[in-house]
């Protein structure tokens, strides 16, 4: 009976230490790939006949006298976001046949500044008079 009783102790003493080693083993995990986003944060600042606007504000662009063909001016960009941008235009209202562009679309690196144009083609034979429409210069990152 002794022997059986050791028999049955050294048994459960066996499989306690087997649930032990058990127990004690390390899984590991390998993190091949890894990613963060950082968001894209601070102003774009556009500069006209020497006036900033920044994100969002209106302005009065006056043409003054154009002719046939391209007319353009100046703007400045200012990029004081972390990340780069890419400006592009869009029009409202644009007479007919007629066609305002950005000079260059390309990105504008991280607080970089620049300096565009903006190029308005007046077709053939306008007929004379005051015409008005919008345009919203877009930044984006």
């Amino acid at each position: 009976m002794r022997k059986k009783s050791l028999l049955i102790l050294l048994t459960v003493l066996a499989l306690s230490a087997i649930m032990l080693i058990s127990a004690a083993t390390i899984y590991t995990l390998n993190f091949t790939t890894m990613t963060a986003n950082v968001a894209p944060t601070g102003t774009v600042t556009v500069s006209v006949n020497a006036q900033n606007y920044t994100n969002g504000q209106s302005l009065t662009f006056d043409w003054v006298a154009v002719t046939t063909g391209q007319n353009t001016r100046s703007i400045i960009i200012y990029n004081n976001v972390n990340a780069p941008v890419t400006p592009s235009i869009a029009t409202t209202n644009l007479p007919s046949g007629w066609i305002l562009t950005l000079s260059d679309t390309s990105a504008i690196s991280a607080y970089g500044t620049v300096t565009r144009s903006l190029v308005l083609t007046v077709p053939s034979n306008p007929t004379a008079g005051d015409y008005s429409w919008s345009a919203t210069l877009n930044v984006s990152s």
